[in-house]
């Protein structure tokens, strides 16, 4: 594959790209800055080549630019095998393809059908593995290489090798095999589940019945339908020679209209350049006796302005006496309103000085009152603060204290027992701590809890049981918690607690009132702003104690009524002299001097127009001019009319039509036959479905044993699939030891270059690089340094190109090789450098930078800017 041209729009950080007329062979350097859409190039070819332009993957989707809605656009221009041919495409925006054959035979596609034929064109002459590898993206660095997946390398070295077989075992036919291998065996040679249920699918049969019977009920519409189809096709096929011959006639139609219409452009041309001179000539010869016309209109005019001078000057000057005598009286009523304004402002401040001094006595009275209010609630809050408080919750804590005594009391009452003690003679015994004096009379001693007794030498211990004991537990435990929750509360009992939390309720009563009359008092104003109104309200000096808000009111009325009266004077003045502000007499006059001046230059300018007209060319020279014109445009009418005549005949928009007429009747006809050949071919394979249906339908016993034949049948296939899939990896394996050595010795010859003279590769079975031997020593692929396998995935895409090129059956495809060499030493950069440059020396190299300065060494055919390509349009 060649690439001759490359157009982008739109794509990712590419606004516009151009690469134009690229040499056949030479190493092609671009570089530019990281995210300037280097690798966008490579993309954008893989995108044109396998996506289809009505497309709307995710893929696409991600291509497009984050900021722009518009339209994706690729333009790629090659030529694969013996096929040039240029393909655009747009992409979610109005999508489009179009397609171009240049070479061999050239025609033009559109749409699907463009798609249908570059797909037909990579299919026929590209290997598109091998397109893939040899286009190394940004971050492969993998040497492993499978090479025998890349059907025109293992072609190739099959050639290299020598062998007149066929070693291409990875092919379709390869892959036949195997498939049909792993329809009976696993991978480790085992019989799978699919081969061993033919034999439940015998029972399966009998229930595929109802469904075979569905499927004869369809046979006879597909029949029908296969006999229409097979007639519409046979018709498109007769009537399409005929639309094919009436579409050259159509072509040759357009091409003879298209040529009279570009003769009559021309004369129509002609046509306007002829009026145009004419109207040009007239126009001089009207200008002319309008230069005249217009100096004798100038001398008229001047007459008549000087005669009305005199009646505006009669005018002007008895407007400027009436002027003078009315703006004296509009003078003496400004002064008039002037004062009666400044009465009125005086009773305006007498009026606010009586509303501040009664605002202010108001004012007084009022905060006397809330001062009282804040006292009584200050005092309140004051004893609300020093008391300890007491809620609904603590009242009833308390309660439950005190019942609990109570409850634990009666339990021990009701469970504990009693001793009885008396003495004949008065004796005293020592009762646990104590000391007990007994006598005749019964001592009762509770047994609620562990007693001991020592009387003379004997002591006495009574346990009272659990039961007694735990209920004096209890009753401790709850007289506790009694007595600390008194403690805390700071009371005596319920009755302190209940009388507390009384006054407490009060007291809260008391202060909400109070707010609530503080708030009504003072209408929810703040106490401060009442103070600061009062402290600012000012009351003028000289105020009359005895004049009332009512008397300075009518003051008041009094001085505004004399206002508006001197208002009204000074508007009536005023709308007097407003007639004459403009002094129209006088600007009347000024006007008509102006214009008189106008007019007598008008004169001089008009009869110095007509003297240089004059003096340019004479009457007799203007009159000439418009004949010779006329002539000339006659003549040219004349062959007007004959073009238009033969344009009309030929009629280029109705040649147009009935040429695209043609062009879509033709792929009508194609279109019909394409359809019809691809719906027979579904209709054959559902009425071979429905034969078989019914067969076993009518025959239920026959179908039956077919299953036990289709068994036996399966048993012989997978013995015959066994012995080919022997035969053909036993085939395989050989056909690798053959073309493996041509291979090894070219990754040798060209890593002599780079790693030097002893440099050996060993392969595996599949031709990717095992490992590398430099002399006695060998190292693994994985273990080598990332720069040397950077170095060797591009050696071994070099080793691929050369060797692809070298066969006659396929020619050489362009290398890509993006942002490599960046774990590269100096010294193993000027040596890989030789590779690159006999690598162009064969085909297109093309490399993608953002350090230009790597590729110094290399023989390059052009090195770009990415930022040169996206600004003007560059032919390498």
């Amino acid at each position: 594959m060649r690439i001759h041209e490359i157009i982008i729009d739109n794509f990712r950080a590419i606004e516009h790209l151009e690469l134009r007329d690229i040499p056949e062979r030479g190493v092609i350097v671009i570089h530019g800055d990281n995210e300037q859409g280097k690798s966008s190039i490579l993309e954008a070819i893989d995108t044109v080549l396998n996506i289809k332009h009505r497309s709307k993957s995710g893929k696409i989707k991600a291509i497009q630019p984050v900021d722009r809605d518009v339209p994706i656009s690729i333009t790629f221009e090659a030529t694969i095998g013996d096929v040039r041919f240029r393909i655009h495409k747009q992409y979610l925006k109005t999508p489009a393809a179009e397609m171009q054959l240049i070479e061999p035979r050239p025609s033009n596609h559109r749409g699907d059908e463009a798609e249908t034929k570059l797909a037909d064109i990579l299919h026929t002459h590209l290997d598109t593995a091998l397109l893939d590898t040899l286009f190394m993206k940004q971050g492969e660095v993998e040497a492993g290489i499978n090479a025998v997946g890349i059907p025109a390398l293992t072609s190739a070295l099959n050639t290299q090798s020598g062998s007149t077989e066929d070693a291409t075992e990875d092919t379709e036919l390869m892959a036949a095999v195997e498939k049909e291998y792993a329809k009976f065996y696993t991978n480790t040679g085992k019989a799978n589940a699919r081969f061993l249920q033919f034999s439940k699918q015998v029972d399966d049969l009998r229930a595929d019945l109802n469904v075979a019977s569905a499927e004869v009920a369809q046979l006879s519409s597909h029949v029908d339908r296969v006999a229409r189809l097979e007639s519409d096709r046979d018709v498109a096929k007769a009537k399409l020679p005929k639309a094919e011959e009436e579409l050259e006639i159509r072509r040759s139609e357009l091409a003879g209209a298209l040529k009279i219409k570009t003769e009559a452009e021309e004369i129509l041309a002609q046509f306007s350049r002829a009026s145009e001179q004419l109207e040009q000539a007239v126009g001089a010869q009207n200008r002319r006796k309008d230069a005249r016309n217009k100096l004798e209109q100038a001398k008229e005019a001047v007459k008549e302005a000087e005669a009305a001078k005199e009646n505006k000057q009669q005018d002007a000057t008895r407007e400027a006496e009436e002027f003078q005598a009315l703006s004296a009286k509009l003078e003496a009523a400004r002064v008039a309103e002037t004062a009666a304004i400044s009465r009125v402002k005086d009773a305006r401040q007498v009026v606010v000085g009586i509303k501040n001094r009664d605002r202010k006595e108001y004012l007084r009275t009022l905060l006397v009152e809330l001062d009282r209010i804040g006292t009584k609630l200050h005092d309140l809050r004051t004893a609300q603060h020093s008391a300890v408080p007491v809620t609904q919750r603590d009242i009833d804590a308390l309660r439950k204290a005190i019942t609990d005594v109570e409850i634990q009391r009666s339990l021990v009452e009701a469970r504990q027992g009693n001793i009885t003690l008396s003495a004949v003679t008065p004796t005293e015994i020592q009762l646990g701590d104590n000391a007990l004096s007994l006598s005749t009379e019964s001592t009762q001693v509770p047994l609620d809890r562990d007693l001991t007794m020592v009387i003379g030498d004997v002591t006495v211990t009574i346990n009272p049981g659990k039961s007694a004991a735990d209920s004096r537990s209890d009753l401790e435990s709850v007289e506790a918690t009694l007595a600390e929750l008194l403690d805390r509360l700071d009371v005596k009992d319920m009755d302190q607690l209940q009388e507390r939390f009384n006054a407490q309720e009060k007291r809260d009563a008391d202060i909400a009132a109070l707010l609530k009359e503080q708030e009504r008092t003072s209408g929810g104003i703040d106490v401060a702003v009442l103070r600061a109104e009062l402290d600012g309200l000012q009351i003028p000096d000289g105020l009359d104690p005895d004049l009332g808000l009512d008397g300075a009111q009518t003051q008041l009325e009094e001085a505004e009524e004399s206002r508006e009266r001197a208002g009204e004077a000074q508007k009536q003045a005023s709308a007097a002299l407003d007639g004459l502000r403009s002094r129209p007499a006088d600007n009347a006059l000024r006007v008509l001097t102006a214009q008189l001046d106008s007019l007598a230059n008008n004169v001089t300018v008009a009869q110095n127009e007509l003297d240089r007209a004059v003096a340019d060319s004479s009457d007799e020279d203007v009159t000439a001019a418009v004949q010779r014109c006329t002539d000339e445009l006659a003549a040219v009418t004349l062959k007007r009319q004959e073009i238009e005549k033969s344009l009309a005949e030929s009629n280029p928009d109705l040649a147009q039509r009935l040429c695209d007429g043609a062009e879509a009747n033709v792929r009508s006809y194609k279109a019909a036959i394409s359809d019809a050949s691809t719906e027979l071919v579904r209709l054959e394979g559902l009425i071979g479905v429905a034969a078989g249906a019914k067969e076993r339908f009518d025959k239920a016993e026959a179908a039956l044993k077919a299953a036990e034949n289709r068994l036996e049948s399966e048993q012989r296939r997978a013995h015959a699939a066994r012995r080919l899939h022997d035969l053909m990896v036993s085939y395989r394996d050989e056909s690798r030891k053959r073309y493996a050595a041509p291979f090894a010795d070219k990754l040798s010859r060209l890593a002599a270059s780079v790693f030097g003279e002893n440099t050996d590769f060993d392969l595996d079975d599949k031709l990717s690089i095992a490992s590398r031997s430099i002399g006695p020593r060998t190292v693994d692929l994985d273990h080598l340094s990332g720069g040397a396998q950077e170095q060797l995935a591009i050696l071994t895409r070099f080793a691929i190109a050369e060797l692809v090129a070298e066969s006659s059956e396929q020619s050489a495809v362009p290398v890509f090789i993006d942002d490599a060499l960046g774990s590269t030493d100096p010294e193993r950069l000027t040596r890989i450098s030789l590779l690159f440059s006999d690598a162009g020396k064969e085909s297109q190299v093309f490399v993608l930078t953002c350090v230009p300065d790597r590729y110094n060494y290399v023989e390059v055919a052009q090195k770009l800017s990415i930022e040169s390509l996206k600004t003007s349009n560059v032919l390498l």
